[in-house]
């Protein structure tokens, strides 16, 4: 129901639900969704948003950002690492900013358990 505009023309397709719940940087504001009047409707049926991006988004990194938005994985090329890291920076994906800087997120600290006693071979009889 999204449909995100580049400069060059090219356009991608998304989900408005996804996006404001893993990635609502690349939407607009409330506000301008509403006064913007870039609906249309599609078979009578739904509506599609139109958003435009900035002039400095590049289609490859915005494609491997909503991948992640997504999916919660991605594979990023060392030839695209910098504009996907600049704009996971600008949608406030710290996850993703930090493995592209191929630095491991802190995790708040985690119980430790040691189950080695659960690999060892039963000591007792089944009968």
């Amino acid at each position: 129901d999204l449909e995100l505009l580049l400069a060059d023309g090219e356009s991608l397709s998304a989900h408005a639900a996804i996006l404001s719940a893993r990635c609502p940087k690349l939407l607009p504001s409330k506000k301008t969704f509403v006064r913007d009047g870039s609906v249309t409707y599609e078979w009578g049926r739904r509506s599609c948003y139109h958003v435009q991006m900035s002039d400095h988004v590049d289609i490859y990194a915005l494609k491997k950002i909503l991948e992640y938005a997504y999916t919660g994985l991605v594979t990023v090329d060392d030839a695209i690492v910098k504009p996907v890291k600049t704009l996971a920076n600008y949608c406030h994906l710290r996850s993703l900013h930090l493995m592209l800087q191929k630095e491991q997120p802190r995790w708040h600290s985690c119980p430790i358990y040691d189950l080695t006693i659960a690999l060892e071979p039963a000591k007792h009889s089944f009968s």
